[in-house]
């Protein structure tokens, strides 16, 4: 049901609330739909349900390899015949990681891959939180608007978000055993 709302919202920011007569001088104010957290809510909500669903998502992708990688092949046409809106970005990825999640061997299955694998939610929870880190310290434009600024805002995003996952991952561990210690002596002094 979220997914869906976050679907309708989509739209109608796109069709309705993102043009001349809602936003004041979008040109002036530098304005982007892609900075509205809401508007791509979309996004984060069709990562959760495939990061939900991943066994199942992963079972039907490798036995159905052939509709996974014809999917894909279709999500990409689509992606360029009819250009990146949201619903074909959204096609493309969602097709994209369910055909990776059906890969048994290949390139995809190496350490580093499989260490990313390991973090890939806490990356995928706080990589927007990096992002806008980067943007209130104004380093997002530090080199322009070029492809030279969206390459470092990039690097440092995906590098920030491993780091921090890494330390997260590292410091909730911790906690863990911490907790799991402390119950288990509680039990040993009851007994």
């Amino acid at each position: 049901m979220a997914f869906i709302c976050a679907v309708i919202y989509n739209f109608v920011c796109s069709t309705y609330f993102f043009d001349e007569s809602h936003i004041a001088d979008g040109a002036a104010v530098n304005f982007s739909a892609r900075t509205n957290i809401l508007y791509c809510a979309v996004y984060f909500i069709a990562g959760g349900l495939i990061f939900l669903y991943r066994k199942e998502l992963a079972e039907f992708a490798a036995k159905c390899k052939v509709i996974a990688g014809a999917t894909l092949l279709i999500a990409a046409v689509a992606y360029f015949a009819l250009g990146g809106n949201t619903l074909t970005v959204l096609f493309f990825c969602v097709a994209a990681l369910i055909y990776t999640l059906g890969c048994k061997g290949g390139v995809l299955v190496n350490p580093v891959a499989k260490f990313l694998g390991g973090i890939c939610f806490e990356i995928y929870l706080c990589h927007m939180v990096i992002y806008r880190v980067l943007e209130k310290l104004h380093l997002v434009h530090l080199f322009g608007n070029g492809l030279l600024a969206y390459l470092f805002t990039a690097v440092v995003v995906v590098c920030g978000s491993i780091v921090f996952s890494v330390c997260a991952k590292w410091f909730l561990n911790k906690i863990e055993t911490f907790l799991k210690d402390k119950v288990n002596n509680r039990r040993v002094n009851h007994v």
